[in-house]
């Protein structure tokens, strides 16, 4: 104890530092702008003309509000395994919408427009990024980090 401190700082560092919650804190700060990408994308490409059931048009809002709550929580969440958790989880969840967007929006709509390909372009990226992140959340569970 005397040589790393207090157990609660140092857990608290831990949280801190923790890739899932790193990874939730730039996701939550990238999404407004890929999820305005992915808004042009739709309202140009006139997605409400798509033959699209209603319930998928509705789940990926769902999907995302639910993505969201868990990037917060692990953004936001003091105990640390409820910010890896969640964190993780919520990595997955991302790369989990962002490739469902990519494949519904090129099956629904093949004529590509310039706001399509910067969406699918930002969220590529995301999916990426998320991955990577999910690869090394999993990587410091392994390791009992």
């Amino acid at each position: 104890m005397a040589e790393f401190g207090n157990p609660q700082l140092v857990l608290a560092e831990f949280t801190r530092a923790h890739p899932a919650r790193r990874a939730a804190r730039r996701l939550l700060g990238t999404g407004p702008v890929v999820g305005g990408c992915w808004a042009v994308a739709l309202v140009t490409g006139r997605a409400w003309t798509w033959p699209v059931p209603v319930m998928a048009r509705i789940m990926p809002g769902v999907a995302l509000v639910a993505i969201i709550v868990l990037l917060a929580v692990a953004a936001l969440s003091v105990p640390y395994l409820s910010a890896a958790r969640a964190g993780t989880a919520g990595c997955i969840g991302i790369v989990v919408l962002d490739t469902a967007m990519i494949i519904c929006v090129i099956v629904a709509d093949p004529a590509v427009t310039w706001a399509a390909v910067l969406a699918v372009a930002a969220s590529a990226g995301r999916l990426a990024f998320s991955a990577r992140c999910c690869v090394l959340s999993w990587a410091s569970r392994l390791s009992g980090g």
